[in-house]
């Protein structure tokens, strides 16, 4: 074999172990997919860009950019909180499961 331990060809047609590189088998997104798509090699530090289902956003302060070598954001269904109908103290966190959804100020809010 003409490449050493982790390392691999991007193609059959490499002949050269200076051709050898990391590379990164692209991973399925659980309720979306990836560009390029799932199963492509790629080099270990190319960029996938990810999209979610109609109704999907990527877990909460991810990027739809990522690194090839790095564990693939999450898509998690869209959820609709209802909040009180009036809030009138400051600070209010809404977190669903381990994500903070909506962080706001307001002294007097009209939720609809």
């Amino acid at each position: 074999k003409k490449c050493g331990d982790g390392l691999s060809t991007l193609g059959e047609a490499a002949s050269k172990s200076s051709e050898c590189i990391k590379v990164c088998e692209i991973p399925a997104v659980s309720n979306g997919e990836s560009y390029p798509p799932t199963g492509y090699s790629v080099p270990e530090a190319a960029t996938i860009t990810l999209s979610c289902n109609s109704d999907y956003d990527l877990e909460y302060n991810q990027r739809d950019e990522v690194k090839c070598a790095n564990q693939l954001p999450k898509c998690y269904r869209r959820c609709t909180v209802v909040a009180p109908a009036y809030v009138s103290n400051g600070l209010k966190e809404v977190v669903v499961g381990n994500s903070l959804i909506s962080k706001f100020r307001s002294q007097f809010a009209l939720w609809r």
